[in-house]
């Protein structure tokens, strides 16, 4: 998870990718449907918040490869966010 330690280099790999698949659409999605799922979230207010705090972790990348490799998604995950937050306010 995004908020843990790890301390092998497979873990700090998992980590990473974990972290990387998660900020593009299809992982976007996965992260709003699995919101309902695994924290039983009711509202579309608490999805945005869990999204949010994915994103918050995208600076703690272990890799400068990951690193690199996220510049894109986290625009992309910005935008989606922002967008998702707008039309929560209509």
């Amino acid at each position: 998870m995004p908020g843990g330690k790890a301390e092998s280099t497979e873990g700090k790999l998992l980590h990473d990718a974990n972290l990387l698949d998660s900020m593009v659409a299809i992982g976007i999605c996965r992260l709003s449907i699995g919101s309902f799922f695994w924290h039983h979230y009711k509202t579309m207010e608490d999805v945005l918040a869990y999204l949010k705090e994915w994103l918050a972790h995208a600076e703690n990348f272990y890799f400068q490869k990951s690193k690199e490799m996220a510049k894109d998604k986290i625009t992309f995950m910005n935008l989606a966010v922002k967008q998702f937050s707008q039309e929560l306010s209509l």
